[in-house]
């Protein structure tokens, strides 16, 4: 159901073509036609209803190759149905417009239905419709529109014949909570995006609001959002005021493209929704004007292998207080303004008109499982002193930015962290980040002296156990005696202790052996000279000798030493063949 219509005209025609043929169509006098076909040209009389006058326009696109004007004057008094039912067969190119080009249409939906009022769906029944030999190009300044049909897969083909385009010129949409639903028949399947195409041109959405009644496809718990958009490309967005999403992002966009040059967001309450929820598509966001908002998260970016955000003008914007709901349509949501999950994305310098007013009290960036290009001027302002990031298993470069303002910037785990350009730090930037390496541009930078247990907000008793700092003080408290072993200087003073203590033991054993030999010298010199007087006490004597307790204890101190030489063996026997000589002498 649609209100508050007046005086506006439909336009249905061909390119390229002279001939016209005007439809007309009027709401005030009564029907005197059998069917569609006899109403809206020449001579016959007017069209009394918006879907007889588009099925006339649908078989004038069949029959004749004259541009088909439909020129509708009615005024709308807002109890009457507006529907142009589905449009799906007609061929060529279709406007809807106002009167006047310098008259917007006012769409007011506070007490519409659900039924929309453009309708393309493909029907399910094969061969039942006219296939077309000209794209699809649609142009209208109404409401909700719904399309439903098998979407392009092939993503090199060139045949226009199934290239289908949609255009918002000039709309203001009101207090509406679906203003376009995308989906494809053929589900499943990787789209060529730019087959089905919405364009929003100087089109404003003014109170919009999340669904309370509308599920999104294939949900039983999750409504739609007002943009609803699945293997599609959304070109240029519509600017949008005082609205109120409690439930829904305002753009949810899968395996598709968005392209917004710019846009003006202001005064919306997000809730814990993000503005763009985009899984599987490229997103390329630029200029963007958002001021006097509230929201947790602004961007969430799911497997999108292309994302590129840069110049926002962020003013005066305060966070909405996160609390774990914390779903929609599966993908879970983070205490971050922006998240990147399994994704490659290009920030630049997207806040770089930000102002004082704001206040992000969680993350700017959550990343995770993805690559992430950051090159900020100035961002102190925005979230001192706040985190800057937290990053899990990723890949992360940073470039100009100033991470003084904050004592632990940087937090996360299992993470690459590239610094280029000029990068202001302090000590305690790397203290947040476990298992992480720090590059200063190619070259590995060692945060191993960094000491950063003086942090007060490391202590795991002042913070509830998910705080990002409380996962960091076991890991970066300051080297005990129990540590050392593993520094390398402590490994020198180890390696050095044990020569010593096997140098002083090897001493020792010297001078055993010594003693060993010198009072073997004295026994043999003893039995050397006994042997003139008492020739039977000399085995006597060798007897003793061999059974002393000295030989027994210097073998095993040299064993200790040296277990495969008997060392004391040697020394003996060298050494006593020495002693002989000099007692002959």
């Amino acid at each position: 159901m649609i209100e508050k219509l007046k005086y506006f005209y439909l336009l249905f025609f061909l390119l390229n073509i002279c001939v016209a043929t005007d439809i007309k169509v009027n709401y005030n006098v009564e029907r005197n036609y059998n069917s569609f076909e006899e109403c809206g040209v020449d001579n016959q009389p007017v069209c009394t209803s918006f879907e007889d006058a588009s099925n006339r326009a649908i078989l004038l696109s069949k029959t004749s190759t004259s541009n088909n004007s439909i020129v509708i004057n009615s005024d709308i008094n807002g109890s009457t149905p507006v529907s142009l039912g589905n449009l799906y067969n007609y061929c060529g190119t279709l406007y809807i417009k106002s009167s006047s080009d310098n008259v917007s249409i006012n769409i007011d939906g506070w007490n519409s239905t659900q039924l929309p009022f453009l309708n393309i769906e493909e029907p399910d029944q094969p061969n039942s419709t006219y296939s077309c030999t000209s794209q699809r190009h649609l142009n209208w300044d109404q409401t909700i529109a719904k399309i439903n049909i098998n979407q392009e897969i092939n993503l090199t083909s060139t045949n226009n014949s199934k290239s289908f385009a949609l255009y918002f010129n000039r709309v203001n949409i009101y207090s509406s909570s679906s203003i376009l639903m995308v989906y494809p028949k053929n589900l499943g399947q990787i789209y060529n995006a730019r087959f089905t195409t919405v364009h929003f041109i100087s089109t404003l959405g003014y109170n919009l609001k999340s669904s309370s009644s509308l599920f999104a496809p294939g949900s039983v718990t999750d409504y739609v959002p007002p943009i609803y958009v699945v293997g599609g490309f959304i070109n240029r967005g519509m600017n949008i005021d005082n609205g109120t999403f409690l439930s829904t992002p305002f753009v949810f966009i899968q395996g598709g493209e968005i392209y917004i040059p710019i846009q003006k967001i202001s005064n919306i309450n997000f809730s814990v929704n993000p503005f763009i929820l985009s899984i599987s598509s490229l997103v390329t966001l630029k200029a963007l004007i958002f001021k006097n908002n509230q929201l947790s998260t602004f961007i969430y970016l799911y497997d999108c292998n292309g994302a590129t955000l840069f110049n926002f003008e962020y003013e005066n914007t305060t966070q909405t207080p996160f609390y774990h709901r914390n779903k929609y349509l599966g993908l879970e949501y983070e205490d971050s303004f922006a998240v990147i999950k399994k994704s490659h994305v290009e920030i630049k310098d997207c806040l770089q008109s930000t102002l004082s007013l704001n206040s992000i009290e969680n993350f700017l960036v959550f990343v995770e499982n993805s690559s992430l290009s950051f090159a900020f001027i100035e961002i102190s302002s925005l979230i001192s002193p706040n985190y800057f990031l937290k990053t899990e298993s990723s890949s992360v470069s940073l470039s100009g930015l100033d991470l003084s303002s904050s004592d632990t910037p940087i937090i996360g785990s299992n993470s690459s962290i590239f610094f280029f350009g000029h990068i202001t730090f302090t000590n305690k930037s790397f203290c947040g980040c476990q298992n992480c390496s720090f590059y200063l541009g190619e070259t590995i930078h060692d945060t191993t002296n960094y000491i950063c247990s003086s942090n007060p907000t490391d202590t795991p008793t002042d913070q509830p156990t998910e705080n990002p700092s409380t996962e960091t003080s076991t890991q970066t408290s300051a080297p005990t005696s129990t540590s050392t072993p593993n520094s390398p200087k402590s490994s020198r003073s180890r390696n050095i202790s044990i020569i010593i203590s096997i140098l002083g033991i090897a001493s020792i054993a010297c001078l055993i052996i010594f003693s060993f030999i010198y009072k073997r010298h004295k026994n043999n010199k003893y039995i050397s000279n006994s042997q003139l007087h008492n020739h039977d006490k000399i085995s006597s004597n060798d007897s003793i000798l061999n059974d002393s307790p000295c030989i027994a204890v210097a073998d095993e101190d040299e064993k200790a030493v040296s277990p495969t030489i008997d060392i004391s063996v040697v020394a003996y026997e060298q050494e006593y063949e020495d002693f002989a000589q000099l007692e002959q002498l």
